[in-house]
């Protein structure tokens, strides 16, 4: 083995083992009457209008839908304090979905709105990211539209669901642009960078290329970097290339990173959202 590969896999195991100390850090003097765990930062809802189109929704609700109280009685099972509700707005911009950019920002508008409310409804207890498809031209005005909202405080960003190919400087440019939209309003950012062929070199691009556009704003990135299709090789690939971004970086180490595994199926909250601390999450 070069050394090469050997500091790879030191920075790779070393970055897991103090997000695990940390865990500890922050968990292990609780009271024994406290919640196990401060927050889950990565849950969705999703409306029954979305539901129709995308599937995979809780069917104890009728129609088909994920609501807050879903969210939060699955927090009260799993004894989490608090959740952070993604918006999934985004997902009206699948390409499969054949809808039009008018159709699409209207849609976008709406799936907001939902979140935004059913957030409204348990205050002390869940807090909210609006989305958007950064390709979509109705991008910026769907932000602004959410800057200053008390329930929607940040941005939540699907590059697979948004059809984004990081090799297209078409594409980051326009990504680049709404992260620098969203990091001048000082908004923190959650960013399903991975999933299917995203490897390695499409993360060094992101990192190079976008990710100093959020300048001081704080950045999360999800599922460790992948996400579905999973290809596993590409997803350690991506992981390693994060980790070493992060042990170069002194600046970088204040400002991303989340990590957790990705399940086999999207939006089944009460399944799959909360598992103990072996958690899993729904499509991200």
């Amino acid at each position: 083995m070069t050394v090469f590969k050997t500091r790879q896999k030191i920075s790779v195991f070393g970055f897991l083992l103090l997000l695990m100390l940390s865990a500890v850090f922050f968990h292990g003097s609780a009271k024994p009457d406290a919640p196990l765990w401060r927050s889950d930062h990565h849950m969705h809802l999703a409306s029954p209008e979305l539901c129709r189109l995308v599937g995979d929704c809780l069917e104890s609700n009728h129609p088909p839908a994920v609501y807050a109280a879903d969210a939060v009685r699955e927090l009260d099972r799993t004894h989490v304090a608090k959740g952070v509700i993604l918006s999934c707005a985004y997902l009206y911009g699948l390409p499969s979905l054949h809808l039009k950019p008018d159709d699409v920002a209207k849609r976008t508008r709406t799936e907001n709105e939902f979140t935004a409310a059913e957030v409204a409804k348990f205050p002390t207890r869940l807090m909210g990211f609006f989305s958007v498809n950064p390709l979509q031209n109705s991008a910026l005005d769907e932000m602004r539209h959410w800057i200053g909202s008390r329930q929607l405080i940040g941005l939540k960003l699907h590059f697979v669901a948004s059809a984004v190919d990081i090799r297209n400087p078409d594409h980051r440019r326009r990504v680049t642009k709404v992260i620098s939209a969203a990091a001048a309003a000082h908004l923190p950012l959650v960013i399903h960078v991975g999933g299917g062929k995203f490897d390695a070199a499409d993360a060094e691009l992101f990192i190079r290329d976008v990710l100093p556009s959020a300048g001081a704003s704080w950045v999360q990135i999800a599922h460790a970097g992948g996400g579905l299709p999973s290809i596993d090789e590409n997803n350690l690939a991506v992981l390693r290339a994060f980790a070493d971004h992060i042990v170069k970086t002194t600046r970088s180490r204040a400002k991303f990173f989340s990590i957790y595994p990705t399940c086999q199926h999207p939006m089944r909250l009460q399944q799959q959202q909360l598992q103990s601390p072996r958690r899993c999450e729904g499509l991200g």
